[in-house]
């Protein structure tokens, strides 16, 4: 998705946030490298979920849900389905993660 066709703005955070995604019947660790109130683009250890529903989780944060948007070899990007979750999602995750990515 080109920066044209976004309504909001999106970061990239210091580091990426290490989030937990749930879809297609499992879960797996990803990190998301750029975040905005409409959505975030998402890394991902394999290829991504067939389902076009997710749902992100971090353990400060708490979860919310989104929709692919795009999608790439091992990355994807979705558009989150509520702005005050997003805009709460951010706040948390803004105060630092506490769970690094595993290597």
């Amino acid at each position: 998705m080109d920066a044209e066709r976004r309504h909001w703005p999106r970061d990239r955070p210091g580091q990426d946030i290490a989030v937990t995604l749930t879809a297609d019947g499992w879960s797996r660790p990803c990190r998301i490298a750029h975040i905005g109130l409409g959505g975030a683009e998402v890394h991902l250890d394999g290829a991504p979920p067939r389902n076009l529903e997710v749902r992100i989780e971090h353990p400060a944060a708490g979860y919310f849900y989104a929709t692919r948007a795009w999608v790439g070899a091992d990355v994807m990007g979705i558009a989150f389905d509520s702005r005050e979750r997003a805009r709460a999602f951010l706040s948390l995750c803004e105060l630092r993660d506490p769970r690094p990515f595993p290597a």
